[in-house]
């Protein structure tokens, strides 16, 4: 890894018996080191993201976790590698990035949310992603005790009734601190989300049914995710919308 990785992932790897090398400022600083050390060594190189066997790997396991529930969800989108990342394998922080699912309007998760809006009035796009710890990785700027997770819709004035429904589900399905944007915090709200935006421009225009979910996690509640299965269903469970007529 270079030299200017996270402590928080560092340890992850290490909590799960991998050697940390540290080498060089930029991902292709390691990743040139690492290709030396597989030929010093006799070691197997396996690319953290540019591999056909580990991006199906990855999404395999995001269906394992996610899919117990039979019929739901209806479709999953995984993505295998960080928003900023280039083709040369260096992160750039860039506006227009086109490895950013969420913030490109060209990209195949956008025209995705908008086909299935069309065709699903009631459609629900929910997402997870992950902030650093109050010890770790710090790219959204934050600073001090950080909550386990921050719900938003996506809206900047105000939640919706299904955003404080989620959140007050995950306090007490998880057990943990849920922050609800934008009345508890400031930050991570996703206004600037391109399916937020396509799903509220379509609800404007055709009234209420679509509905859109953003949960931040931090990385402790990622990794009690990750090694907990009974957790994983809590949190399903939490997500699950309602059937038609529920109470």
């Amino acid at each position: 890894m270079p030299t200017t990785t996270p402590g928080v992932k560092i340890d992850a790897v290490r909590s799960f018996g991998g050697e940390v090398v540290l080498f060089g400022d930029s991902y292709s600083d390691a990743y040139a080191h690492s290709l030396e050390l597989e030929k010093q060594q006799g070691l197997t190189f396996v690319h953290p993201f540019d591999d056909v066997e580990i991006i199906a790997g990855q999404g395999t396991i995001a269906l394992e976790m996610l899919l117990s529930e039979g019929d739901w969800p209806r479709a999953l989108f995984v993505n295998t590698m960080h928003r900023y990342l280039g083709a040369d394998g260096v992160r750039r922080k860039r506006a227009n990035s086109p490895a950013d699912p969420c913030h490109s309007d060209t990209h195949l998760l956008a025209v995705a949310t908008a086909a299935a809006v069309a065709a699903q009035p009631r459609v629900e796009v929910i997402q997870l992603h992950g902030f650093g710890d109050a010890s770790g990785d710090k790219e959204d700027g934050a600073t001090g005790p950080q909550p386990a997770a921050i719900v938003s819709a996506g809206l900047p004035d105000a939640p919706t009734v299904r955003s404080r429904l989620i959140a007050a589900r995950l306090r007490d399905a998880l057990g943990v601190e849920v922050a609800l944007f934008p009345v508890d915090t400031d930050r991570l709200g996703a206004t600037t989300n391109v399916q937020g935006r396509v799903i509220h421009a379509h609800t404007r225009t055709n009234g209420p049914g679509a509905e859109f979910i953003h949960i931040e996690m931090s990385a402790s509640l990622r990794q009690w995710l990750r090694n907990d299965p009974a957790a994983r269903a809590l949190l399903a469970t939490a997500l699950r919308r309602d059937p038609p007529g529920t109470p």
